[in-house]
């Protein structure tokens, strides 16, 4: 019997064009596109690249280009062509990836010269995309056969390398499609949902979202955030807590707040202040998300106490120094299973057996599991401190400290002094009229209530982050190690 696949992305695109062809696919500063439009420029691209030469199992790399529908235009044609995607923020990028000459096309707007050591390097440019957008098309033309099984590899992307280096992860179609039938599962969405982009795709939980919405035949907004909720009823969106602070900042004073908005913050907690700032100034609900690209969501409505509730399917347990699992309440590393996670990492053994082990993968985050499937997260493995042989998640640290008055953000880690014992760092950003003298003395007051005395204090005009907005306690250590 011949396998039957589900639908692919193109053939929702299909199926939203015949049944609402001028309802509005995307929006951005400068274009409107129609679901019929998005389907037809779909196919336009899909033979351009078919053309080109991209074919079933061919690594194609796609430079973000600084027009997100051209990037996922061509994130379609290569599932189309049976192609595996990888998406990159920039042509510099390329250099952290260890697969580069595997490389088999790699399509960028970038106008300097690209060396591959196989393959091609494709440049679009405004002769070859107008070419592409004024292909007629012909009822052939629009014939595509599902190319890609569930077990077919489709994409590659990337852990963030918060305390390490980037890792690639190969996702087959089954992965990818279980990956997007979460948001089905959870967001719950009606015909008048719409989902305003604030991530590029080379963040894949961005472009699964968006897909998702898209499947759906909703709106997806991309571009300023206060434009588009000024010109939109946007009602869900996905941010970091330190983009969606920023962005408070930016709201006019005659910012009309929408009936309903939802945010979810992802990849750091967020406090109980800014919750309450982003409550009363633009959102009707915000709440947080769990989730890993290696296991990909773990649990939702994590609140800012960062205590969230297990999805369905996911399976933790938290084991200790040694592998061994403990008891509910303790606190340990978290270890997940589930059926959206990978295999192992692409092309490094060495990782995937340190993270993968006994069909668990460990995420490097500490934790505990609490009643009725509740799961409370305390910070990473790698950031526990150390104080005198009594272990301290920052967080909590971080939390008591920042209550302090004029402080605007602060972060702690440790570094092994002279004497035989850590010392704890602060770094901490504050108010420009803010006595620092107070402010010192303050921190070594709360510090001390925790028992502990010695405490280096730096301040600084902003804190060490990794390229999507994390906190790198890494960088934050060699800060005070170089001093």
């Amino acid at each position: 019997m011949q396998e039957c696949l589900p639908p692919s992305t193109f053939d929702y695109l299909e199926y939203r064009a015949c049944i609402n062809p001028d309802k509005i696919a995307l929006a951005t500063p400068s274009r409107r596109v129609s679901y019929l439009t998005f389907y037809q420029d779909a196919v336009r691209f899909s033979i351009a690249l078919k053309d080109l030469g991209v074919s079933k199992g061919l690594l194609v790399v796609v430079i973000a280009t600084s027009d997100i529908y051209l990037h996922w235009l061509l994130l379609i044609a290569c599932e189309n062509n049976g192609a595996i995607s990888v998406s990159l923020p920039n042509v510099k990028s390329l250099e952290s990836i260890k697969f580069l000459n595997e490389v088999d096309f790699l399509v960028t707007e970038d106008i300097n010269k690209i060396e591959l050591d196989r393959g091609c390097c494709f440049r679009i440019d405004a002769n070859w995309l107008n070419k592409v957008f004024g292909m007629m098309l012909r009822a052939k033309s629009y014939l595509f056969k599902n190319l890609i099984s569930l077990e077919d590899a489709q994409r590659i992307t990337h852990s963030s390398g918060t305390t390490g280096g980037q890792k690639a992860m190969i996702l087959n179609r089954g992965t990818q499609e279980k990956k997007i039938r979460f948001f089905a599962d959870n967001l719950h969405l009606c015909s008048e949902d719409s989902f305003l982009l604030t991530m590029p795709f080379f963040v894949n939980a961005s472009y699964l979202c968006a897909t998702h919405f898209l499947r759906l035949g909703l709106l997806i907004v991309s571009g300023p955030i206060v434009w588009a909720l000024q010109n939109f009823s946007i009602t869900y969106f996905e941010t970091l807590p330190i983009a969606l602070d920023d962005l408070l900042k930016k709201i006019p004073n005659n910012f009309i707040k929408p009936k309903k908005l939802s945010i979810k913050v992802i990849g750091a907690s967020f406090g109980s202040d800014l919750k309450e700032k982003s409550l009363l100034k633009i959102c009707t609900d915000i709440s947080g998300r769990y989730a890993t690209n290696e296991v990909w969501p773990i649990a939702y409505g994590v609140n800012h106490d960062r205590v969230g509730t297990l999805v369905p399917g996911v399976h933790v347990k938290i084991i200790d120094d040694f592998g061994v699992e403990m008891t509910e309440g303790s606190i340990g590393q978290i270890a997940v299973r589930s059926s959206t996670m990978i295999q192992g990492y692409y092309k490094n053994n060495e990782a995937t057996e340190k993270q993968f082990v006994d069909g668990y993968f460990l995420t490097g985050d500490i934790g505990r599991l609490l009643p009725s499937r509740k799961l409370q997260l305390l910070g990473r493995c790698d950031d526990v401190l150390n104080l005198g042989g009594l272990k301290h998640p920052p967080d909590s640290i971080e939390a008591k400290l920042k209550s302090i008055d004029g402080v605007i953000d602060l972060a702690v880690t440790s570094i092994y002094s002279d004497q035989s014992i850590d010392d704890l760092c602060v770094a901490v950003i504050i108010e420009n009229d803010s006595d620092r003298q107070a402010i010192v003395q303050q921190i070594i007051t709360n510090v001390s209530s925790l028992g502990w005395h010695r405490v280096l204090i730096k301040f600084i005009n902003s804190l060490p982050r990794t390229e999507n907005g994390k906190l790198s306690r890494k960088m934050l250590r060699q800060m005070f190690i170089n001093e």
